[in-house]
């Protein structure tokens, strides 16, 4: 719905990572779509799980900074 992307679960289970990586898979597409086309990218995720009556919304700036520097603890640990 505009600048939100909803993603419905209806799982009997928490939202894991599997639910984040998806829906950051999904704004890649839409912001790899903006540099080729002009329209803007979704701004905010929102997992949503009516079964289980959960609801997280979360900005893809933050989303993307936290897995930024997850990985890059992951990768200095390595060396």
């Amino acid at each position: 719905m505009g600048d939100k992307l909803i993603e419905v679960k209806c799982g009997n289970r928490n939202f894991g990572s599997a639910d984040y990586r998806q829906i950051l898979m999904y704004w890649l597409l839409s912001y790899m779509a903006s540099i080729e086309k002009g329209p803007l990218e979704w701004t905010t995720g929102i997992l949503l799980n009516p079964r289980k009556n959960r609801f997280i919304e979360v900005s893809f700036d933050d989303l993307v900074s936290a897995t930024a520097v997850l990985a890059l603890r992951l990768l200095t640990k390595q060396k």
